[in-house]
């Protein structure tokens, strides 16, 4: 054997940054417990943690608790003002993120909102209502934009005592041309089941639809029902698949029972070459 490879510490921090962003939904802060043991090395890992644990944190949409209010914090950069300030535009605020901690720590007003806010509040309104029926631990925020709007739905279920962890993104961007309205979707849906195994299913879709609306109660009520039809047909689709996969996929590969019909006792493998040999 050659002598052995002295990894550089900027490559050590990039791999173990790259396994922080990989971390599948809800698991962070175990990864970080992960790496922090492999690199043994709390200096080096501590040098990019803020602002790797910010990228994961907005990437992944993750919802903070506002104080005094009746919904949570939408982490989006769509939202984003600099690495720990974000835009709560359903509270006209600015908040203060700690990242590691997943807090707010300060608001502040926010900036006058922009010409589309009539809109923007009767969409997110529309939106706040699909979320709650369809999503019961999902959030969702609605920003205001020159074309029109972006509109962020952000739900995860966490469920470590059956082994898995789950969540679904969407990200619809709204542009408005007189009474011509359209939608552009992207959907995103990362599930980790770790029971005996490790397995992850991470599916994208990319959609769009178009509709004639003139005012803000037209648009907001266009954009639930087409939201809701579009991100239910993707979902009927993903569990359709699911079941083939289940079914036909998973099956094809089991191992299948010898002409016996009996599972092979490996204890006994050297006897049934013995009886195969003795009767020939």
């Amino acid at each position: 054997m050659g002598d052995e490879y002295d990894i550089p510490d900027e490559e050590k921090l990039e791999i173990v940054t790259g396994f922080l962003l990989d971390a599948p939904p809800g698991e962070f802060n175990e990864v970080v417990t992960d790496v922090r043991t492999l690199l043994g090395n709390d200096d080096l890992l501590n040098q990019k943690f803020a602002a790797t644990a910010q990228a994961y944190n907005t990437s992944h949409m993750v919802a903070v608790d506002l104080p005094d209010a009746d919904h949570k914090v939408l982490l989006t950069k769509y939202g984003e003002i600099s690495p720990s300030e974000y835009l709560d535009p359903r509270s006209a605020q600015v908040v203060t993120v700690d990242h590691a901690k997943l807090e707010v720590t300060g608001t502040a007003p926010a900036p006058a909102p922009g010409a589309n806010e009539d809109t923007r509040a009767a969409v997110d309104a529309a939106m706040v209502a699909y979320v709650a029926e369809f999503y019961p631990n999902g959030q969702v925020a609605t920003y205001a934009t020159e074309t029109g709007l972006v509109i962020c739905i952000s739900a995860a279920k966490f469920s470590p005592g059956n082994f898995w962890n789950g969540r679904w993104r969407s990200v619809w961007t709204v542009t408005i041309n007189g009474e011509d309205v359209t939608f552009e979707g992207k959907f995103n849906l990362l599930v980790h089941y770790y029971e005996d195994g490790n397995v992850q299913l991470n599916s994208e879709f990319t959609t769009s639809t178009e509709v004639t609306a003139a005012t803000p109660e037209e648009i907001a009520e266009a954009a639930a029902a087409e939201i809701a039809r579009e991100e239910s047909s993707y979902q009927s689709a993903v569990g359709e698949s699911y079941a083939v996969m289940s079914e036909r996929t998973f099956k094809g590969l089991r191992r299948k029972l010898p002409v016996t019909r009996h599972l092979m006792d490996w204890e006994k493998t050297a006897g049934y070459n013995l009886a195969r040999e003795m009767g020939s």
